[in-house]
């Protein structure tokens, strides 16, 4: 392999490691998947409509890791912290922290 060719592979490693910030889906899948993990899966279900309602206002880069992520839905709005690991989004706080 030539040596520009090395480099080209490396870099498209490192990029594809980098992702970019949650969208709307990720974070309502996060809160699913934190729902059905505390109260079960069929009791998650009904928690699907405010799901769906649930709108993101916006997401930053967390100081430690991941994101901060804003939302707004029925029951009013809340934030938590985003990382993303081999399975998705995952929520690991709530509140930011």
């Amino acid at each position: 392999m030539k040596p520009i060719s090395i480099v080209i592979a490396a870099c498209a490693v490192l990029l594809a490691g980098c992702g970019s910030e949650p969208g709307e889906a990720d974070v309502k899948a996060a809160l699913l998947k934190e729902i059905e993990t505390l109260v079960g899966k069929e009791a998650g279900k009904g928690q699907q409509a405010e799901l769906d309602a649930l709108k993101l206002i916006g997401c930053k880069k967390a100081d430690s890791n991941g994101y901060v992520c804003d939302w707004t839905g029925p029951s009013g709005g809340g934030s938590g912290r985003l990382v993303k690991d081999e399975s998705g989004w995952v929520l690991v706080s709530l509140g930011g922290g």
